[in-house]
């Protein structure tokens, strides 16, 4: 992959758990496959998102990505999976990638080559 905004995320989290998981992954419904869409369709995403996670069972917590200054903003989720399976929700929510953190490691990761892992450093350090 190369340099993209996914590289210079920075990550809010609205509400965390009282410990962040050891192993997590974030994935957002905004934006489909990169095209920019309007706000209006991104928050229709980013909600049947949500309460596709809370049908399904899987323990999430908000999480915000977006530029340092958050001038731009995708909502998502931390959900507390395996990698293969946050890579299966980006998939689903027609995504690029998603994010993966294992023990503070953030790791941007394809969702068309889960083999792919480009790794960008802690995690902690990328917190607003």
């Amino acid at each position: 992959m190369s340099e993209t905004a996914y590289d210079q995320a920075h990550f809010q989290l609205d509400s965390p758990p009282m410990d962040l998981p050891v192993g997590f992954g974030i994935v957002t419904a905004c934006n489909p496959m990169g095209v920019t869409v309007e706000a209006s369709v991104n928050e229709d995403l980013d909600r049947d998102l949500g309460l596709s996670l809370l049908r399904r069972g899987i323990p999430h917590f908000r999480v915000t990505g977006g530029s340092r200054d958050m001038s731009h903003a995708e909502p998502g989720y931390g959900c507390a999976v395996d990698l293969e399976r946050i890579v299966e929700l980006g998939r689903q929510w027609n995504q690029e990638a998603v994010f993966w953190v294992q023990e503070d490691q953030l790791f941007l990761v394809s969702c068309t080559d889960s083999k792919h892992e480009e790794p960008l450093g802690s995690f902690r350090e990328r917190l607003i």
